[in-house]
């Protein structure tokens, strides 16, 4: 196996490493329990390398940087998505009162 192959598959398992939270975050509805933190902080480095990778021509360091990038992106929306404030709203539509008649 040759050093390339390895930097594909420990790029790959890095990057679907975010599946499993994915299907989490949208069987749950919930991501009340998440760091926005640590989230931007990987974004971040995901950026750095990707630019790291594209500079030393390193293929499999770039294209599973970029493919954990876009999971972590997909994270990120459904973590938005699924605060806790907006599942309320999401929960309890907003009634109006009928007037009496």
């Amino acid at each position: 196996m040759s050093a390339e192959w390895v930097g594909w598959l420990g790029g790959f398992l890095s990057a679907v490493q975010l599946l499993p939270q994915i299907v989490r975050l949208h069987h749950t509805r919930s991501a009340d329990d998440l760091s926005r933190w640590s989230f931007a902080i990987r974004l971040t480095a995901y950026g750095l390398y990707l630019v790291h990778g594209r500079n030393i021509q390193d293929p499999p360091l770039f294209w599973m940087t970029l493919m954990g990038m876009v999971l972590l992106c997909i994270t990120i929306g459904q973590m938005a998505c699924y605060s806790s404030k907006k599942t309320e709203e999401l929960e309890e539509p907003k009634k109006t009162e009928e007037p009496e008649q």
